[in-house]
């Protein structure tokens, strides 16, 4: 009984966040409230004073997001505090992390339903992926794939890197985080929406794109999700790569068997890079 009624004083009294949070519970029961009706609560803007718990540092923030049912909360307040968060500063980022973890999770749902998004989330999306495209890949879309993405929550992503802009550096970095994840279907559609971009990458990352394409494995490079990436790649880039060895292959592949219809526009699109050049 002792320990019991010091705990319970420890929690009356004591001066550290998460017993603030304990005692207020009709603060965090107003929040999700307000959530669930679509609005975004004061709690989230930076140096608010509007409610006692209101949080003083990124610690509190992720405590405070810990506790809240986000699950409630709509779409279009979820979209509403991206763009809110988004514009921490940098010592906040696991609090961005936080809030991307949250994003994949609706999103997920949200496609395995409809499959589809709702434009909230797909606004939602694109504001991180344009304004912290590190948050965008290690909260959202790595573990995604990893935790198994289907071809269309796939196609999904890709239209939402494709209507994105990000500094050129941000976009290297996150094409070789991609590159470094398993071949499969749903890592090639991603990378080809960031191809299809025609972003003026630097000589190295371009040598990477190059390498990444002779190490996959042959099992996966006459499947359609591999051949749409290598066009991409020859479109975009025939000005900045070496297209020898992308024709050798392909001449291989001739000679061995019947090309497919987008092997052939392969060859057709590499053909017309070196008439070009000869011109």
């Amino acid at each position: 009984m002792e320990l019991g009624r010091k705990i319970l004083q420890e929690l009356s009294h004591g001066t550290s966040y998460y017993d603030l949070l304990s005692r207020r519970e009709d603060e965090i029961e107003k929040i999700e409230k307000i959530l669930a009706k679509g609005k975004v609560p004061s709690v989230f803007r930076l140096h608010t004073r509007e409610y006692e718990i209101s949080p003083k540092s990124p610690e509190d923030y992720l405590a405070l997001i810990g506790l809240l049912d986000v699950k409630k909360t709509k779409y279009i307040a979820l979209k509403d505090i991206v763009e809110l968060v988004v514009g921490y500063p940098h010592t906040y980022h696991p609090v961005k992390e936080k809030i991307g973890e949250i994003l994949r999770e609706a999103s997920k749902e949200n496609i395995k339903k409809q499959k589809k998004l709702d434009p909230s989330l797909f606004r939602a999306l694109c504001t991180l992926m344009c304004r912290n495209t590190k948050c965008m890949a290690e909260a959202v879309i790595l573990p995604w794939i990893r935790e198994g993405m289907t071809n269309t929550a796939a196609l999904v992503l890709s239209r939402v890197i494709m209507k994105s802009s990000s500094e050129r550096e941000y976009m290297e970095e996150f094409l070789e985080r991609l590159m470094e994840e398993s071949e499969s279907s749903v890592t090639f559609i991603l990378i080809v929406s960031v191809l299809i971009k025609k972003i003026k990458f630097g000589k190295p990352t371009v040598e990477k794109i190059e390498k990444y394409i002779f190490d996959t494995g042959s099992e996966v490079e006459r499947s359609l999700a591999w051949n749409k990436l290598v066009l991409a790649f020859v479109r975009g880039y025939k000005d900045a790569a070496d297209l020898r060895r992308v024709e050798e292959r392909y001449r291989e592949i001739e000679r061995e068997s019947k090309l497919t219809e987008i092997e052939k526009e392969i060859l057709r699109e590499i053909e017309g890079s070196v008439t070009e050049e000869k011109c």
